[in-house]
């Protein structure tokens, strides 16, 4: 066995037989995960519906569940952890709620509430204490909130600061990653990125109180089309992934890159709809969907070829999926209680 992992380091085409997918948990099958917080190979948690909160803290093989108390039938699709006490969990629908605890999941507070008409959050993320948090366009505008301090307080954005929506133009709560932050040039600022679909699918930049907003090269045009997640690679650009939720085989314009205004059709998936897409350190790339998980190794050349020869992993369908923090192990949630680890 040990052979053949050195040789599957040195050889591509053995590396992409390397991959295995381990189903860890199934014992809630009658919930469905979409939120999903990596922290390092050993402390994920993972949210989802029936008000529904998991942890475990030895990478997968035992978990803590919990449902906090008044929230049993909310659908917690996006989990953001800092550490194994920490955490701040985001229900969909109205009214629209964050709720955080700072004990292991003991104890739940909320942080946020909306009971404004329409409100429907779809992500957040964080870069240390900065984060936001977007929702769904009301009144024309996307909801989109801050915080400075791990989510203990949050400040909707001045209306005239939250981008304008173009007609049928919405987010997608799907696996609680169609927004990523990040730290500006100066470093003392974030800025969020996110990205939108329906009847047009945008990438959308909040910095520094200004907005700006970009065409994206993917499939859209109808209700259940578009960007579904973004993720920022090791040169500092960006992979963003879509689908047809209604018509899931369909694999063109699935993934595009994209770098400063220069944008590009990579691989495109054998999975077709592609819910999230996460990047190793080292480029490497692993999404998933309703038909299954594949991944990309990064060879290091120009990025517009750089992932080819998709491998797919597994046929079991998976909402979200996240690679632990420089190590090559990423672990995935979805429908029917299903949690699994990734090692290549």
């Amino acid at each position: 066995m040990r052979s053949i992992l050195i040789m599957a380091a040195a050889f591509c085409s053995i590396q992409l037989q390397a991959q295995v997918l381990q189903v860890l948990d199934t014992s809630l099958a009658n919930v469905s995960f979409r939120g999903l917080s990596v922290v390092d190979d050993k402390l994920i948690w993972v949210s989802g519906s029936k008000g529904t909160i998991g942890r475990s803290v030895d990478g997968g093989k035992s978990w803590q569940w919990v449902n906090p108390a008044g929230y049993s039938g909310r659908d917690f699709r996006d989990i953001e952890a800092f550490d194994e006490n920490n955490a701040i969990a985001m229900a969909v629908d109205s009214p629209g709620i964050l709720l955080k605890t700072n004990d292991g999941g003991k104890n739940w507070r909320m942080v946020y509430q909306s009971n404004q008409p329409g409100i429907f959050l779809d992500a957040m993320d964080f870069d240390g204490p900065d984060g936001y948090c977007i929702g769904d366009p009301i009144n024309g505008r996307f909801w989109l909130l801050t915080t400075q301090d791990y989510g203990e307080h949050w400040t909707l954005l001045p209306e005239n600061t939250r981008p304008e929506a173009l007609k049928g133009e919405a987010c997608f709560a799907a696996s609680g990653t169609n927004i990523f932050v990040t730290r500006t040039k100066d470093k003392d600022k974030t800025e969020a990125q996110w990205v939108t679909g329906g009847s047009n699918s945008r990438l959308h930049v909040v910095a520094d109180g200004q907005a700006s907003h970009y065409p994206l090269w993917l499939m859209q045009g109808s209700q259940m089309t578009g960007s579904n997640s973004i993720t920022r690679v090791p040169s500092g650009g960006w992979i963003i992934a879509a689908g047809d939720y209604l018509n899931s085989k369909r694999a063109d314009s699935c993934l595009v890159y994209r770098q400063g205004q220069q944008q590009g059709f990579i691989d495109q998936p054998p999975i077709g709809y592609t819910s999230c897409v996460a990047a190793s350190y080292s480029g490497d790339l692993l999404i998933c969907g309703l038909n299954g998980v594949a991944f990309a190794a990064f060879d290091g050349d120009d990025e517009l070829d750089a992932w080819t020869g998709w491998h797919s992993i597994s046929s079991l369908g998976f909402h979200v999926i996240q690679v632990a923090p420089k190590n090559k192990v990423a672990f995935a949630a979805g429908p029917k209680g299903r949690i699994a680890k990734i090692t290549w």
